[in-house]
């Protein structure tokens, strides 16, 4: 399933005890991407491919790629960059990063 953008509802949930707001989001190493023309291409471990092609999207998974992430350093990239709303911004990537993690792009600790 390409990713191509926020899911429009949150998906709220816990790991291992802890809530989203504690858990660090870091690159899987074994996931492979290039940047082409502003959009990012992920080869996943189980050789999915998946384009990413929406600004916000694509600057969320550039900056996971460089270093580990908690969820509120994450908001205060979207919000500074585009115009949204903090609790809209939390929502939809508390969404993203599920989804993320849902496909082994992302794991969560």
């Amino acid at each position: 399933m390409p990713i191509t953008g926020v899911l429009m509802h949150p998906l709220r949930g816990m790991r291992n005890g802890r809530t989203m707001p504690d858990l660090v989001y870091s690159w899987n190493p074994q996931v492979s991407y290039r940047v082409v023309g502003g959009e990012v291409f992920i080869i996943t471990v189980d050789r999915a491919f998946h384009r990413v092609q929406v600004p916000s999207a694509v600057d969320i998974v550039l900056a996971l790629s460089q270093a580990p992430k908690v969820l509120s350093e994450l908001v205060i990239l979207v919000t500074t960059k585009y115009r949204v709303e903090k609790a809209q911004a939390t929502a939809d990537l508390e969404a993203f990063l599920q989804l993320l993690v849902a496909q082994q792009i992302v794991v969560a600790d």
